[in-house]
């Protein structure tokens, strides 16, 4: 018995040697409403970057993954990603506020201009889109097409509109949030009875107006861009009352495991070469130094006039977020 345990013990000791020294998995869970060509651009260079970490993602609407996030704290007391990239400046501004996020280091965001970051660095832009009206010159020549947002709850455009569900998309919930906020329930109601059609995001309004089954709707504009060579019928209206200035903000849920290999990566997405990804896919840089994307006015240009997001609207806006949600259901699908 003695010789089979001195056999025996050589074994359990490289066995448990064995296990001390397993390196540990690292892992990156990414939470994003970027379109899915962006996403999978984006993952490529991360892998190529960060060979050692495996990159996690759960791509949905900016209100899903809000909803999603919600949730987990509800259950878990955390946010279960890393990294959050979404079009929900609003909702990122309650939870920073509630002390769900970690600040993001101010060097790699010193040179974004106030507007499109945290006071406090709990988030920041990692990129601009901005909702402009469209419409089908098929359909609509340029001396009759709307000159503002709020011409369309005018009866003149009557079965005619589509946008995308505010219910879902991070980008619609924030124009309507923006647009209630300036004109009222009134102007929801007017869409409404003009039988405007609401479902799914940007991408589902473009296919209306392209198809023809809409004349007129509001969508991002990096979509315009992308397609504008192909679909030379559907037109960009700047609107008199302003564009809808959006933001894709980039925020580190706070976590129980630190994660210190992190650091490196969200540099990484601060950097050059992800800004380009972002211009090149038709979206604006929040660093000044950054060209507009091919065929886009610059951004200081289109902020002029443009419906502003300071925090009187914002903490406004997010004292009646239920109210938003709920009213506009109320009014389109009842």
């Amino acid at each position: 018995m003695k010789k089979f345990l001195l056999v025996l013990i050589p074994f359990l000791l490289i066995s448990c040697n064995q296990e001390k020294k397993a390196p540990e998995v690292k892992r990156v869970w990414i939470y994003s409403s970027l379109w899915k060509g962006t996403v999978d651009e984006i993952n490529e260079k991360l892998k190529a970057k960060f060979p050692e970490i495996e990159f996690h993602w759960y791509k949905d609407g900016s209100e899903e993954i809000a909803g999603k996030s919600d949730t987990q704290i509800l259950t878990d007391g955390e946010i279960n990603a890393d990294i959050i990239i979404a079009t929900s400046r609003l909702w990122m501004q309650e939870k920073a506020k509630q002390g769900y996020f970690s600040p993001i280091d101010q060097n790699l965001i010193a040179e974004i201009p106030d507007e499109f970051k945290n006071k406090s660095n709990l988030f920041a832009s990692f990129s601009v889109p901005v909702t402009v009206p469209v419409y089908n010159s098929k359909k609509i020549i340029p001396s009759e097409a709307p000159k503002s947002f709020k011409e369309l709850s005018s009866p003149k455009w009557m079965k005619r509109i589509a946008i995308g569900n505010p219910l879902s998309s991070g980008t619609n919930f924030t124009t309507l949030a923006m647009l209630q906020h300036h004109y009222g329930w009134d102007f929801v109601q007017g869409l409404r009875e003009n039988k405007t059609i609401s479902n799914g995001g940007n991408g589902t309004v473009y296919q209306a107006l392209k198809s023809g089954k809409r004349d007129i709707g509001w969508l991002t504009m990096d979509i315009m861009l992308r397609y504008m060579d192909e679909e030379k019928d559907l037109k960009i209206i700047y609107p008199s009352d302003g564009v809808i200035i959006q933001q894709n903000v980039l925020a580190l849920p706070k976590r129980k495991k630190q994660k210190p290999f992190l650091k490196d990566v969200v540099k990484w997405f601060f950097s050059e070469e992800a800004q380009k990804i972002m211009v090149d896919a038709y979206s604006y840089s929040p660093f000044p130094s950054h060209a507009p994307p091919k065929g886009g006015k610059p951004l200081t240009e289109l902020m002029k006039g443009s419906f502003r997001w300071d925090d009187m609207v914002i903490d406004s806006v997010n004292r009646k977020r239920k109210e938003l949600r709920d009213g506009f259901a109320s009014i389109f699908f009842k």
